[in-house]
């Protein structure tokens, strides 16, 4: 049989590959072992075989069931990932690729999977693994290229056998290891366990380098000496107490093996953690409760516990459950527990007097590890409380009238020497105030009369006083004092400043306001009347039910007011609640007049003028004002007009307009121009009434002027 070994030199890639050289590889009956191990390249381009025994049949015995030419080779390394080859031709520096498998150590369709077996047409097969047993080993280093020869012994399904030496590639030997390490740890106790690799190299003088994958396990930590293979596994114990007594877990380190030639071999380091029983740990607070003599009949709470190892189970069970003054009862699965005071029973206890119940509750886990806590519940009496004489007490106040009112809470109270205390709620009157004596319950209630006018005629207000009555151990009981406050009728308010207005003659000739009042009892209505409408000069509007007024100056019938005279219209307002209470305001417009503005005699004045002719016209502006000693004045809007000048007396109004003839010749014969002059007329308390005069200026033909210089010339014979 010869085992050849191709390599890509340059990629350092991995190729394996079984022929059929001079014989056939057969079936055979027996039982037979064939194992391919690992081809290994090193940097320098050597590589490294070893060679197991083959049971196989020589081509020299009979036949029986044919091989391919190509054995598709698969390879298993103790503790690492299983890898194939495809089948291929291999020559030169071409290479095989691996291609991963899950079938460790198997040929094609030769060989099952380790401990396994098959009946196929009535021949028996049975694979059993051998790594580490080799049969021919070869050792020593050859350089790429070079052979050496291995003698492979072959044997038939007869028992035949055959030795035959075939020239094989050059070689390095893997390192060579022992079996594989292991330790144990425990909780509690042995936290650390150590050991070293067992591994050695191949070739003498040559050292191993120890690699791990991932030196951090689930419950603690791997070291590892990478020269020397030493090892160590420390638990971390403060934070890994779940594993329960009995329950272990494995923690397993890959360590892979190189020698100097870059082959490597794998190896695990597996601890074994165990587990111990941790006790159970008390995680509820203080169990202290409380039960009050006709107060609080019942407490109850809950013990409550963890215990980190997984599956523990606990348990609760108490001391005794009889109190001396009630009940317990204890939940055995959750701890939760509940105490019943017997109420009707025990009456005897006194204000401030005590008793104190315990229960003492175990928690056991199911490894028979346990915990205590003691519930303690405290049994407390009670005070009786006073007794009143009578459940209501009342009074009446009126607005206006019977201000105050007085009694008195009377109470008693069985227990001896008892004092009673007599105090008011925390309560806000709306009407009025109320004192409480302490010590013998008499109470005053007072009107606050001044603040308090909002309650209508027979309206009625009920204030409510709590007053408690306590003994000296605290015990109460409570008294309701109701005073009815009944309401009188109130007068309006008058709200609205002074009503006063003025109107003018020929100017402002109405005016308005509103008369305005507010009644402080509830839902009061009021009503506002006038003593009378009509004044002098004009006339009055009053709204009944707003108050408001309006004044309106008859003008026309009134003009003999002179500017500066006044006079001063009333109006007297009454307002009236819905119970017949009244208050009263006057409303004043004072009435001035003004002054009338003079009246011209004429609307317009004329006059005309005539180039080269006319030069000047004269006229008369006539007004009179109505208003006694008036004295009117008389202005010209402007004094020069386009063609001439417009000269005005100011006291009486003649004027006079003057053509400027000189420098006005350029109107043509007939052709007209008209010179507008506004006239205004003011008398002496500035009224004012304007008038326009109107001057038309005439054209004349003038005839026209030469305005060239001599016209002289001079002309030459023959020139």
């Amino acid at each position: 049989m010869t085992v050849k070994l191709m390599a890509d030199l340059g990629k350092n890639k991995k190729a394996t590959e079984v022929s059929k050289s001079d014989a056939k590889i057969k079936r055979v009956r027996k039982t037979r072992r064939l194992v391919i191990p690992q081809t290994y390249f090193a940097r320098n381009n050597s590589m490294a075989l070893i060679l197991p025994s083959y049971h196989v049949v020589d081509a020299g015995h009979h036949s029986e069931h044919s091989v391919s030419d190509r054995i598709h080779h698969s390879e298993y390394v103790e503790h690492s990932q299983p890898q194939s080859y495809e089948q291929a031709e291999v020559k030169g520096k071409q290479s095989v690729n691996p291609q991963p498998t899950t079938q460790p150590a198997m040929v094609t369709d030769e060989f099952l999977p380790k401990h396994q077996t098959e009946n196929t047409g009535g021949h028996h097969y049975h694979y059993i693994d051998h790594y580490g047993n080799f049969v021919t080993p070869l050792t020593g280093v050859l350089s790429y290229g070079q052979f050496t020869t291995a003698a492979v012994t072959t044997t038939d399904s007869h028992s035949n056998t055959n030795t035959s030496t075939q020239p094989n590639t050059s070689y390095l030997t893997p390192p060579v290891i022992g079996v594989p390490e292991s330790g144990t740890v425990k909780e509690d106790t042995a936290l650390v366990t150590h050991g070293t690799i067992d591994a050695h190299s191949a070739q003498k003088g040559t050292g191993l380098t120890f690699t791990p994958d991932n030196v951090h396990g689930q419950y603690g930590e791997f070291a590892l000496d990478k020269d020397s293979g030493e090892w160590s596994y420390t638990l971390d114990n403060s934070h890994h107490q779940n594993l329960a007594l009995g329950e272990t877990h494995t923690e397993t380190l890959h360590v892979t093996i190189t020698n100097t030639a870059g082959v490597s071999v794998y190896q695990d380091i597996t601890v074994t953690v165990q587990g111990t029983n941790d006790t159970p740990v008390i995680t509820s607070q203080t169990q202290h409760g409380a039960t009050k003599e006709d107060g609080t009949l019942f407490v109850q709470g809950q013990v409550t516990a963890t215990d980190v190892d997984h599956g523990a189970v606990l348990t609760y069970t108490p001391d005794n459950l009889q109190g001396h003054y009630g009940v317990f009862s204890l939940n055995s699965s959750t701890g939760k527990w509940h105490y019943t005071l017997d109420n009707n029973a025990h009456q005897a206890l006194a204000q401030g007097e005590s008793h104190t119940e315990t229960l003492l509750v175990t928690v056991t886990d199911d490894k028979g590890a346990m915990n205590t806590q003691q519930v303690i519940v405290t049994v407390e009496g009670t005070n009786d409380k006073p007794v009143l004489h009578s459940d209501v007490h009342t009074g009446d106040v009126n607005e206006d009238g019977t201000l105050f009112v007085r009694g008195q809470v009377l109470a008693t109270d069985v227990d001896h020497n008892n004092k009673l205390t007599y105090t008011s709620g925390n309560h806000h009157e709306n009407y009025g105030s109320f004192t409480l004596n302490p010590d013998s319950g008499t109470w005053t209630y007072t009107l606050d009369n001044a603040h308090h006018q909002a309650l209508a005629q027979g309206e009625v207000h009920t204030e409510s006083m709590l007053v408690t009555v306590t003994d000296d151990k605290g015990a109460t009981v409570t008294e309701n004092i109701q005073v009815t406050i009944t309401g009188t009728n109130d007068k309006p308010v008058i709200t609205s400043n002074a009503q006063a207005a003025t109107v003018k003659e020929d100017d402002v000739l109405f005016v308005d306001g509103q008369v305005t009042a507010t009644d402080v009892d509830h839902h009061a209505v009021l009503t506002y009347t006038p003593d009378s409408l009509k004044g002098t000069y004009g006339t009055f509007v009053l709204n009944q039910s707003s108050g408001k007024w309006h004044y309106t100056l008859d003008n026309n019938a009134h003009q003999a007011l002179a500017e500066g005279e006044s006079h001063v219209e009333t109006m007297l307002v009454t307002v009236t609640d819905d119970q017949g209470a009244t208050t009263t305001q006057q409303v004043s417009v004072t009435v001035e007049g003004t002054n009338d503005k003079p009246v011209l005699h004429a609307d317009t004045h004329t006059g005309s003028v005539n180039e080269d002719g006319t030069l000047f016209a004269r006229g008369q502006v006539l007004a009179t004002d109505v208003d006694h000693n008036s004295k009117l004045t008389y202005t010209a809007g402007s004094e020069h007009g386009t063609y001439g000048d417009f000269t005005l007396n100011t006291d009486s109004g003649t004027w006079t307009y003057t053509l400027d003839n000189q420098h006005h010749q350029d109107l043509a014969a007939g052709e007209t121009h008209t010179e507008s002059m506004l006239v205004t007329v003011t008398d002496d308390k500035g009224a004012t009434v304007t008038e326009t005069v109107q001057i038309t200026v005439t054209g004349t033909n003038d005839k026209p002027v030469i305005t060239s210089n001599a016209q002289a010339a001079t002309v030459k014979e023959d020139d």
